[in-house]
């Protein structure tokens, strides 16, 4: 009952994610989640590159190595891409814990780091309704994104071959 009152009070009952901290103090006072001077702001800019759709997870990491966001307790060692995963979807960076073990959703009362906007533009990018632009989309063809199939609801893509005739000609066609 204890852990569902601290819930419903706004305090967090766990270790803070990435861009927090915790608040020693002395005392009987209690301990405080507190915004990671040194974090913070990189979290925020992962959610903004992110929010671009200009990169997928796998980019991600290589982003976060490339800004000097390290993992949670600080070490020098980089993030997973499983990891970058689960920041770009947790609520807490915009005010709302979500407590798994109950499935419930509360509203926390630390300092937050990004804007609800800015984690519902990550949502749309992470859901594909905003699409990741990838390596093979640098060539347009003709009805591209428009075709899906009856059977699966997949989009159909098309590829182009290429085939050197015995001749030595080479014949280039679109599949």
């Amino acid at each position: 009952r204890s852990i569902v009152q601290k819930l419903k009070q706004g305090e967090w009952v766990s270790q803070p994610p990435i861009g927090y901290m915790l608040e020693r103090k002395e005392g009987n006072q209690k301990n405080d989640i507190i915004l990671d001077p040194e974090r913070a702001h990189l979290v925020r800019k992962l959610f903004e590159i992110y929010a671009t759709g200009d990169h997928s997870y796998q980019a991600m990491v290589k982003v976060a190595e490339k800004i000097g966001l390290n993992n949670a307790r600080g070490k020098k060692k980089g993030l997973a891409r499983a990891h970058i995963y689960s920041i770009l979807q947790d609520p807490f960076y915009y005010g709302v814990m979500h407590v798994k073990s109950r499935g419930e959703f509360y509203p926390h009362r630390y300092e937050t780091i990004i804007s609800k906007e800015l984690f519902d533009q990550c949502e749309d990018v992470r859901m594909g309704r905003k699409r990741y632009v990838g390596d093979y989309d640098s060539i347009d063809f003709l009805f591209k994104g428009m075709l899906t199939c009856a059977v699966t609801g997949r989009k159909v893509t098309s590829e182009r071959k290429r085939k050197k005739k015995a001749n030595g000609e080479h014949v280039e066609w679109i599949y």
